[in-house]
Parts: structure tokens; C-alpha cells; sequence
């Protein structure tokens, strides 16, 4: 992220956030998940960021909210066995 904002004091939380999305949404232990989730997550930042750059800051929540709420478990994630 530093080559691209450059370096702030909170920068370590905004990229704890994106990465906590990334893994929840794609499934928790799902690789696949998490690849998938990262690049539709940086698709609707980027579209999100040029066309309402007002609300940009809220994409990266709506597309957990939407995953989440379609596949309580993430999109490739699997119930496990207790």
C-alpha cells in the first residue's frame, strides 16, 4: 500500500480491514475464496472510487454485507464438523 497512498500513521488499519473482509467473505480457510473475493473487491473499489468517490469508502462493507448476506458462510466456505 505505500507505493501507492504513500506512508501514514494508520495504514496498518485500513489494510487489517480490507484483509478481514478478503478472508471472511471468501470463506474462512478458503484460498480460492479469498483469491476471488480480492479481486472483486478491488474491482468494485476501483469502479466505486471513480464513478462515487463520495462513497467509497463504503463499498468494500457493502460487498461483505452482500456476500454475507446470500452465503452466511463466505462464497466458498464449508461447514465443518464438531
Amino acid at each position: 500500500m505505500t507505493p501507492m497512498v504513500g506512508a501514514y500513521p494508520a495504514m496498518a488499519n485500513d489494510a487489517l480491514v480490507q484483509a478481514f473482509i478478503v478472508v471472511v467473505a471468501g470463506g474462512l480457510g478458503s484460498l480460492r475464496g479469498a483469491f476471488f473475493v480480492a479481486g472483486l473487491l478491488g474491482l468494485v473499489q476501483g469502479f466505486g472510487s471513480v464513478f462515487l468517490s463520495d462513497y467509497a469508502l463504503f463499498f468494500p462493507f457493502i460487498v461483505l454485507g452482500g456476500v454475507l448476506l446470500f452465503r452466511p458462510l463466505g462464497l466458498y466456505g464449508a461447514r465443518g464438523t464438531a
